[in-house]
């Protein structure tokens, strides 16, 4: 197996050229490039690279320099995908969830709801995000639900006295469906909002209240959360 530095120096001698080479451990991008004007290639490999044999190398000078790409994509994808099951799992990073905020408490909010429209079947990790005082370049997102770690994120631009309770309620409600309805693939699109998502949407019994007041009052919250 190679060191970085010799792996470094047996790519410089493919490619002709100085290499500049850095190491990682990301389980998603393995390889990335980048091409200076002075002729520097600047590669990042997965660390399992440090064990390529020529042509695994050969592979990745095709990729970078556009030559052969279909079969050099597959010889990696070989290389790659032969490796991955021996590859440790991620570090978990510990996330500090914040449900109870300075106005309203989220976790007694989800614990209504549940009650009320899932039966009481419906717990789960719920948190406020990060504050941000910067005016969204987009629309914001108010919720969101991570399909992998089941934990609800509530925008902190809700966490303020003026919103009303059920503007809160409505946004919440809204990301335990996403929890209980998943979504649906067409393709390699996700669908996040499946047949029947709105329809259930509207059962929140102040579903048009609180819409309408999002439309009057959302842009005038920004600078003040």
């Amino acid at each position: 197996m190679d060191t970085r530095e010799t792996l470094e120096e047996r790519l410089a001698r493919d490619f002709g050229c100085p290499v500049e080479l850095v190491m990682t451990r990301n389980r998603r991008v393995f390889l990335s490039w980048r091409l200076d004007a002075g002729g520097l290639v600047r590669l990042r490999l997965h660390e399992v690279f440090l064990e390529a044999d020529s042509r695994t190398l050969a592979a990745v000078k095709c990729l970078v320099q556009k030559r052969n790409m279909a079969e050099a994509r597959g010889r990696l994808r070989r290389f790659v995908d032969a490796r991955r099951p021996g590859l440790p799992p991620p570090a978990r990073r510990r996330r500090t969830l914040v449900p109870r905020g300075r106005t309203h408490d989220l976790e007694a909010i989800q614990r209504a709801l549940s009650e009320r429209y899932f039966e009481g079947r419906v717990h789960l990790p719920i948190t406020w995000g990060r504050r941000q005082h910067r005016r969204p370049v987009a629309r914001v997102r108010l919720g969101s639900y991570d399909y992998i770690t089941g934990i609800i994120r509530i925008h902190p631009l809700l966490d303020q006295r003026r919103v009303p309770v059920y503007v809160v309620e409505h946004t919440v409600y809204h990301e335990m469906l996403h929890a209980v309805m998943g979504f649906e693939r067409r393709g390699r699109r996700r669908i996040l909002h499946p047949p029947g998502f709105r329809a259930r949407e509207r059962c929140y019994d102040r579903h048009e209240d609180a819409m309408k007041w999002l439309d009057a009052h959302l842009d005038t919250l920004f600078g003040e959360a």
